[in-house]
């Protein structure tokens, strides 16, 4: 075992590095991938169903304060499930939008962008370079140089993103399953990639 801080995309470019440590019969990417996602604050009034009606009654100097709003703590829109948007990944956060007013007050280094009839809510969107190591190899055929297969653990990572980087790469003599329906219920995504043919093994749906 190799305990090691080294940033994984510089470590992967080193092929002397992997032979030395290889061969793997099984490399893990665990939740590594999303700590490179962008993130961004969205603004609009309008993010589907969810959307509260009262922005007001959704703050926590409302909903925190019993004598005031005896059922406020149940308006409080905090949730941690992320769904799906046109910019990437949006966390229904509404009762924070307050805090992410500031923050985008701050990045943009300009106050008339927190507009109190607007809400403000955090996306995370994949980030490809995720993918390639500090020189723009793909780090799926370096792994791949030392381990038989890849098993992908991810938030962000979604099936189109692993097309795309295949078709820049080739990713030859490879195959990909996209493990879906497996019993378990979790927001992320996972991927066995692997240069043998015993996918049939595996369920899922097949990317290549």
């Amino acid at each position: 075992m190799e305990w090691t801080t080294a940033d994984y995309r510089v470590l992967l470019d080193d092929d002397s590095w992997l032979e030395r440590n290889g061969p793997f019969d099984w490399v893990f990417l665990c939740r590594l991938l999303d700590n490179a996602s962008n993130f961004i604050i969205e603004s609009g009034n309008d993010f589907g169903e969810e959307t509260p009606a009262n922005r007001r009654r959704t703050e926590p100097s409302w909903c925190l304060t019993p004598r005031r709003q005896q059922q406020g703590v149940s308006e409080l829109a905090v949730r941690t499930v992320r769904r799906p948007s046109l910019s990437g990944t949006l966390m229904p956060q509404f009762s924070l939008s307050g805090y992410f007013d500031a923050m985008q007050a701050v990045i943009n280094k300009d106050v008339s962008v927190a507009r109190p009839e607007q809400w403000n809510l955090p996306i995370r969107r994949f980030n490809p370079a995720s993918l390639t190591t500090a020189s723009g190899r793909s780090i799926i055929s370096q792994l791949l140089k030392a381990a038989s297969t890849i098993v992908v653990d991810d938030l962000d990572l979604l099936p189109e993103h692993l097309t795309i980087h295949r078709q820049q790469f080739g990713l030859s003599g490879t195959t990909a399953i996209h493990c879906r329906a497996d019993g378990f219920t979790t927001e992320s995504q996972q991927y066995v990639i692997t240069r043998f043919d015993w996918t049939d093994e595996l369920r899922g749906v097949r990317l290549w």
